[in-house]
């Protein structure tokens, strides 16, 4: 019976303190009508955002406070609008969507990981070069994912259970594995970026940008003679300019703003304008 499935997925419990028995909040979180949802977590909303040409406000936008099925096939459904589709060959020969499995693994983290008790929304922000998914967490440390060797936990062990018995997200921790894996394909080498803390972000590049239109010069100014492959170095897609003194003059100030090496660097902070970056005459001996 309906009854016998939800005991057997955990959805409908006895509290051994208590002695009480109902539904939990991930029964309904799962299956309950807006109204339900509302009255037990009143703040709770996830909004998708495509900002790409309208950066004040936003190009399309949608906002869910249904259950979380109607989530994230309403999600899914503005992925595939906004986003191109593209399509792979697999080692078996077979033909495979990547936004597909890339945005399914995502979209499904951000609602089975996330912290419901907590008032901040859920917000997935589609941008030009990239796609911002944050939720609130339940911390188990705080930094940059290293994707390789990390070590997953269920955050909420129920929901986990039910979106993998429906097939739309994997065993625990295969989420982001896949995301690497399949985004290498669908933006040529790019690497998704995962921030735990008490928000958890997860950026994926839909551009990926790298110093090698900038070699020649690099290499000079450097003075190594040999030949550098530099289609594996990555810049972000925020640092601006393709001519070389643009670039690099924009990707001294990313640095700066990053506090990455350069936080202490004086010019920057007295801030030398784009005019005096091109009176400069030698960069070389800087």
């Amino acid at each position: 019976s309906n009854m016998d499935i939800l005991r057997a997925t955990s959805l409908h419990r006895k509290d051994f303190k208590t002695g009480e028995e109902g539904f939990t909040l991930a029964s309904a979180l799962i299956f309950g009508k807006k109204e339900t949802i509302q009255s037990m977590l009143p703040a709770y909303k996830v909004e998708a955002i495509v900002r790409k040409h309208n950066l004040d406000r936003w190009d399309d936008r949608i906002t869910l406070r249904t259950n979380l099925i109607d989530t994230y096939l309403s999600l899914m459904e503005f992925i595939g609008k906004h986003l191109e589709d593209k399509f792979y060959l697999n080692e078996q020969g077979q033909r495979i969507n990547l936004r597909q499995l890339i945005f399914r693994e995502v979209i499904g983290n951000v609602i089975v990981h996330r912290e419901y008790t907590n008032q901040t929304s859920t917000e997935i922000l589609i941008k030009e070069d990239k796609v911002v998914a944050t939720n609130p967490n339940k911390v188990s440390f705080k930094g940059m994912l290293d994707i390789q060797n990390f070590s997953p936990f269920a955050k909420n062990p129920n929901l986990r259970k039910f979106f993998t018995a429906f097939g739309w997200t994997d065993e625990i921790g295969s989420g982001v594995r896949n995301i690497t894996k399949y985004l290498a394909q669908y933006t040529k080498g790019a690497i998704p970026v995962f921030i735990e803390d008490d928000i958890f972000t997860t950026e994926i590049p839909l551009i990926q940008r790298d110093l090698s239109p900038f070699s020649e010069y690099l290499l000079s100014l450097l003075s190594i003679n040999d030949s550098l492959d530099l289609t594996k170095i990555f810049v972000s897609t925020d640092v601006e300019g393709t001519e070389v003194q643009d670039f690099i003059y924009n990707l001294l100030l990313r640095w700066n703003e990053e506090g990455i090496k350069m936080q202490n660097i004086d010019w920057v902070n007295k801030g030398l304008s784009l005019k005096d970056w091109y009176e400069r005459e030698l960069w070389e001996g800087k």
